[in-house]
């Protein structure tokens, strides 16, 4: 299997996605074929994250989500299944902190 085709068709929730490791991976996964929903409490940075992935020719689609509030995780779920129909990968870079 080709490198660049082996998440072909696959959808990756990637958490923490607005920059650092979180926009690696989804550039990287975006690279890789997949539609990846980028959730991040930080939507600018989410949006460039997008717009990066655009612009390399994937597919991406962003969503405002604090980790550490159940009702947004329960909204990135719903919108990654809104717009792909289904999540194939967690990828979870964002953490919940609780102190």
């Amino acid at each position: 299997m080709e490198a660049a085709t082996q998440l072909a068709g696959q959808v990756a929730l990637i958490t923490g996605a607005a920059s650092g490791q979180g926009r690696a991976a989804a550039q990287l996964f975006a690279a890789h074929r997949a539609s990846v929903v980028v959730a991040d409490i930080n939507d600018e940075g989410a949006d460039e994250t997008v717009a990066l992935i655009d612009k390399e020719g994937g597919v991406a689609t962003a969503v405002d989500a604090d980790v550490a509030r159940d009702p947004d995780c329960d909204e990135m779920v719903a919108a990654a299944i809104t717009a792909y129909g289904r999540i194939d990968v967690l990828y979870n870079v964002a953490t919940r902190r609780t102190f």
